[in-house]
């Protein structure tokens, strides 16, 4: 009994010890702190000489601060509870509306982005980034583990009725 008490101890204590060595949750990073993490993964991934890597981190930077001036600031909860119900149907018609401009805002950075990175990559560099980028939107797309997959319904398989 004593021995199943003490096991029992040491297991607690090794979960404490390695919940507490993870990295905050959370935690939002600066443009520069993101556009390092992506350079050195890119680095890592593609093995980029010095020129390549001081302007892929230059276009990183560049990419993140566009990014951290579209976001558009939202309001916390507690003060969006505190608001009258037609000024939360403003707010939340008007970050509609925002996020719909910010999409088409989004799509062309990617594509300028991915200009930009075609000048600085070899082309074998470049044809490993776009399979891996590929890689990237297929696991996205992709049912996760433990959930059901969803079955998206076809035109023909039901009536306007079914609404």
């Amino acid at each position: 009994m004593r021995t199943l008490i003490v096991m029992l101890a040491a297991m607690f204590c090794f979960g404490l010890q390695a919940e507490a060595q993870r990295p905050e949750r959370g935690k939002r990073l600066t443009p520069e702190e993101m556009a390092e993490q992506r350079t050195a993964l890119m680095v890592q991934k593609y093995g980029l000489n010095q020129t390549q890597t001081d302007s892929l981190f230059a276009l990183n930077m560049r990419q993140m601060e566009q990014m951290k001036d579209m976001r558009p600031e939202r309001i916390p909860r507690d003060s969006l509870q505190a608001m009258d119900k037609d000024a939360r149907k403003a707010y939340r018609k008007a970050m509609k509306e925002k996020e719909a401009g910010m999409r088409e805002r989004m799509k062309k950075n990617a594509e300028e982005y991915e200009q930009a990175l075609r000048q600085i990559l070899t082309e074998e560099q470049f044809a490993k980034y776009q399979e891996d980028q590929k890689n990237r939107m297929e696991r996205r797309e992709r049912p996760r583990r433990g959930t059901p997959e969803r079955r998206r319904p076809f035109s023909d398989d039901f009536e306007e009725e079914d609404f």
